[in-house]
């Protein structure tokens, strides 16, 4: 992980812990029991305000389980990292699986569940992130 944001975790009172994911956007970290950092490697703090917006419409939304919500952005000498709380769990399949199945009907159940509860979000800054970046 990034000393840079190391440093910066613990400035602002963070102990930062095991990386739990990383991906094409960012690196998680764990912080708490109710938080994770996401270090991104392409956002900065501008393009995530956003963020901050729709997971707050989200929230006030009658969605039947929780959701991850960006918290608060920390930025600083071009390393953007927000403040996220975390959600409990276990992924339906491990990443990068090579010649990953066709979804299984439990898993095709499961997200079609989460795609009816998403369905539910009703307040305003739902709008707030894009579909696609740039629409």
């Amino acid at each position: 992980m990034d000393e840079r944001a190391v440093e910066l975790l613990r400035r602002h009172g963070w102990r930062p812990g095991d990386v739990l994911g990383a991906g094409m956007e960012g690196t998680v970290v764990d912080l708490s029991a109710d938080e994770v950092a996401k270090i991104w490697h392409d956002r900065d703090a501008v393009e995530s305000e956003p963020l901050l917006r729709f997971g707050a419409a989200v929230e006030r939304s009658p969605i039947p389980f929780r959701c991850s919500r960006t918290l608060e952005i920390l930025d600083e000498d071009n390393l953007t990292m927000t403040i996220e709380r975390k959600v409990s769990g276990s992924p339906l399949r491990l990443d990068a699986v090579p010649d990953a199945p066709l979804a299984t009907a439990d898993e095709a159940r499961l997200m079609g569940d989460a795609l009816a509860g998403l369905s539910t979000a009703r307040a305003g800054d739902l709008d707030a992130l894009p579909i696609l970046p740039g629409e």
